[in-house]
């Protein structure tokens, strides 16, 4: 959600010559989060969405992080184990490889 629609914003400081930086900046958005008492976090849609390791550090933290949990994330973001994923519950996938073929195995 822009910032302007929100009730509340807080700026992450240390990043003014950088706004990307400052909307990566994993620990800092944490910190503010817990220090507003906020109880969840939603990572709008872009890097921290589908950063694992950020939805981790959201969970340890004690909050909420609106999407998935780190574990699906982790496993989406492996194309061999979201592949097995999928077949184990069932789903259609296209036909390949049924593993990760090296660069000898690709040649054949």
């Amino acid at each position: 959600m822009h910032r302007g629609k929100a009730s509340e914003s807080y700026e992450i400081k240390g990043h003014s010559n950088s706004p990307v930086r400052a909307y990566l900046d994993q620990d800092a958005i944490i910190e503010i989060a817990q220090r507003s008492g906020a109880e969840a976090i939603h990572p709008g849609y872009g890097f921290l969405s589908e950063n694992a390791e950020f939805i981790r550090k959201v969970e340890e933290a004690g909050l909420h992080f609106v999407g998935p949990p780190s574990t699906v994330v982790q496993g989406l973001g492996d194309k061999t184990l979201a592949r097995d994923t999928a077949v184990a519950a069932g789903l259609p996938v296209i036909p390949g490889s049924e593993s990760t073929v090296d660069l000898e195995g690709a040649r054949h």
